[in-house]
């Protein structure tokens, strides 16, 4: 909504409850999974007034109209606040990781977090049996896990490599 709320305020000659009720009226368009709308309002807003604000918002809601699809997700029972994660963020990542007289290495803390994860996650079994059956492929005794990059920009054959992992721990 930041993005909205940029553009809606870039409109110099609306008043502030003008600005106010349009804010609403996008929020609402795009909480009730009707994004077409409120980038069309937008789109009618860039042509009127031409402001790069406006632009931008029109650019960062199109690059995420499929993470943007809150009524499907709302209709599956799931969360569209960052509340959960952000909550996850401080009861795991803060009071755990970031307690007092610890230090890590970003890496050593990356590695404990995905250990952590899967023993929380029940998957603790098929991560070890991936591990297993590579040593057995390999002949190797030792394991050591390497971080990957969970960013946009990571290459094909990372994402590969990611999902063998996945596959091979399933099996």
């Amino acid at each position: 909504m930041s993005y909205v709320s940029a553009a809606v305020n870039s409109v110099e000659h609306w008043d502030k409850a003008y600005r106010k009720k349009r804010r609403t009226e996008l929020k609402s368009l795009i909480l009730d999974g009707k994004l077409d709308e409120a980038l069309s309002d937008l789109k009618e807003m860039n042509n009127t007034h031409k402001r790069e604000e406006i632009s931008g918002a029109i650019h960062y809601l199109e690059a995420r109209c499929k993470l943007l699809d809150y009524s499907s997700i709302r209709s599956k029972g799931f969360p569209i606040g960052s509340g959960v994660v952000e909550s996850a963020i401080r009861r795991v990542i803060n009071l755990r990781i970031k307690a007092p007289a610890m230090f890590w290495s970003p890496e050593n803390a990356e590695c404990m977090l995905y250990l952590r994860a899967n023993a929380l996650s029940n998957q603790w079994i098929e991560l070890m049996k991936g591990i297993y059956a590579r040593n057995h492929r390999t002949r190797k005794t030792e394991w050591q896990w390497k971080p990957t990059p969970y960013s946009l920009k990571e290459s094909k054959n990372e994402k590969s490599k990611l999902i063998q992992l996945i596959s091979a721990a399933r099996q």
